[in-house]
């Protein structure tokens, strides 16, 4: 009970009954939006972006967010890449509560270069020198709206119904990992915001004008957000070859010259820096001096139990996509049924989603280090979108039950862990537990490993369950897509804006 007399439950009842009101001061337009199709509107979207700021604002930043900022701090104040003296100087004291003990830098003579990607410092420049974390957390949350508000375009660009492109937007953009890293200072929200921009025109039917320079920021810009966004925009240019290779030769070819460019880039700038030509290495290498042997122990990064990452980064009961939110296991039977429906498009899924799952799978740091669940599964969020979409618009009774019943825990998951974030957002630091499956074992003096996983403690019970648990989604996929469906659907389909 003393929790109830704390400082954070009474923030958390007044940010509760805001919301509460707000819904419902805006429950007609809210419900106006679902039935006649209209894509969110701005002035939801601004009074959602003003609420996702002060819910951003109420966290400290924690892992590799103060050392972000330390970048950007570097380029305004310095005008270089040189952290030394920041790091020595504790600038960012002005944003973090305490003393940094691990420099996340390359040391390489005298200097301290960053280890991680200057893409994201450098598009935070303007909003931090405006308002300093607060300004970057506004950028982040605007991503993240404008984002939100282009996965519903691209839903129903791919052809499906008002009401299933509404809902699946809203169980994708309202839940983990997408709204808890919001106003988390990580590059996966402005990738999230290039995939749906870049797979919003390659759905699209020509890839010329503006389709074209949009196509063409997210290819370009994703590999400098992260290494590993490299392989994501190398499976976007791959799928606007499958969508238009017959009809946008040229553009294919404009843009697979700009993409070698911008890894070609990259490339020349590690190498500069570090003396190593590949981008990713210094991370990798961040407490280990680069030397002859470095490709060795950075490929020692990789591969490391890549049965083990594959299976927690969606099963482990912290950090696991559907652990965090169940309602995506709905996307695995529409994405199945897609295949019958829009091979094409399909395929394209296929591709978006293997290029973003295998890499953080096969990463020893599956689970995305001090962070909120499922971070580095956030630029997969537009194909799990789509797969939800294609459920739903079937219109078949039992899946829109299947589909309540699981989207109201993963809303409510989600709605504890952003209005809550300092001590639910991180799990238990002890036992790498969920925060609310720790508490109730703790209230209650059980151990709940044996029904729900995790993958960073691989005990006895663990590949047990999770056979159990693979069994049961594989069962719904059959339960839900069962060849008359796959019928009523192809009879019911909504005709989409290009041939897929």
């Amino acid at each position: 009970m003393r929790f109830l007399e704390t400082n954070i439950f009474q923030e958390w009842l007044v940010i509760t009954v805001i919301f509460i009101a707000l819904m419902f001061l805006r429950r007609h337009k809210i419900k106006e939006q679902f039935q006649t199709g209209i894509p969110p509107q701005v002035d939801n979207l601004l009074i959602l972006a003003i609420l996702l700021v002060i819910l951003n604002l109420r966290a400290n930043p924690t892992g590799d967010e103060p050392h972000y900022l330390l970048i950007t701090q570097s380029l305004l104040r310095d005008g270089d890449f040189d952290l030394r003296n920041n790091y020595e100087q504790m600038d960012y004291l002005e944003y973090y509560p305490t003393t940094i003990p691990d420099p996340h830098v390359t040391i390489v003579g005298d200097r301290w270069l960053p280890v991680h990607e200057i893409g994201l410092p450098i598009i935070m420049v303007p909003f931090f020198a405006l308002g300093g974390r607060t300004g970057v957390v506004i950028m982040l949350v605007l991503m993240t709206v404008i984002g939100i508000r282009s996965l519903w375009f691209f839903v129903r660009s791919a052809g499906f119904g008002l009401r299933a492109a509404g809902f699946a937007t809203l169980v994708s953009g309202f839940t983990l990992p997408l709204i808890s890293l919001s106003g988390q200072v990580f590059p996966e929200v402005p990738a999230f915001l290039l995939v749906t921009l870049g797979l919003q025109t390659i759905i699209g039917t020509v890839l010329t004008g503006r389709n074209f320079v949009i196509f063409l920021i997210s290819l370009v810009f994703l590999p400098w957000l992260h290494p590993k966004y490299m392989i994501v925009a190398f499976a976007l240019l791959l799928s606007a070859v499958l969508i238009h290779h017959k009809s946008a030769t040229r553009s294919l070819v404009i843009a697979s010259g700009l993409f070698i460019a911008s890894v070609l880039g990259l490339v020349l700038l590690t190498y500069q820096w570090y003396g190593v030509p590949l981008p990713g290495a210094p991370i990798m290498m961040a407490q280990a001096p680069f030397g002859e042997d470095w490709l060795a122990p950075l490929l020692g990064n990789f591969f490391v139990k890549p049965w083990v990452g594959l299976t927690g980064v969606l099963l482990d009961q912290q950090s696991g996509l559907f652990m965090a939110t169940p309602v995506f296991i709905l996307a695995i039977p529409g994405l199945v049924s897609l295949w019958y429906q829009k091979r094409k498009l399909a395929i394209v899924c296929a591709i978006i989603f293997a290029s973003v799952y295998l890499p953080v799978g096969i990463f020893g740091v599956w689970y995305g280090g001090f962070s909120s669940p499922a971070r580095l599964l956030t630029p997969a969020v537009p194909i799990l979108a789509l797969g939800i979409a294609n459920m739903l618009d079937v219109r078949e009774q039992r899946v829109w039950k299947f589909f309540s019943i699981l989207a109201l825990p993963s809303l409510l998951h989600a709605y504890l862990m952003m209005t809550l974030p300092s001590f639910t957002r991180y799990g238990d630091p002890t036992s790498q537990h969920n925060y609310f499956i720790s508490l109730f074992e703790h209230l209650t003096h059980l151990d709940l490993t044996i029904l729900f996983p995790t993958f960073r403690n691989i005990d006895p019970t663990t590949w047990l369950t999770t056979g159990i648990y693979l069994s049961a989604i594989l069962a719904i996929t059959i339960f839900l897509v069962p060849p008359k469906v796959a019928e009523h659907r192809n009879k019911t389909q909504h005709s989409s804006q290009v041939i897929l």
